[in-house]
């Protein structure tokens, strides 16, 4: 998925992965109902992690390019 879109689009992106992560848990518990918020809250979760790890790989390769 693209994360490079202005603006909004961004936080879309991450709305769209998170919802479907969640969907992903949902399916996984074979398709139980009653949990969303749980599976809502662990997507986020597994989302932001990837997210920050994405941030904080691209800064130390532009970190690295910088000193070149």
């Amino acid at each position: 998925m693209d994360n490079t879109n202005k603006g909004g689009n961004i936080m879309e992106s991450l709305q769209e992965r998170i919802a479907k992560r969640a969907y992903e848990l949902f399916l996984a518990r074979g398709g139980q109902h009653g949990y969303h918020i749980q599976d809502w809250a662990q997507a986020e979760k597994e989302i932001k992690e990837e997210e920050e790890q994405r941030l904080a790989k691209e800064k130390e390769q532009a970190k690295k390019v910088k000193n070149e």
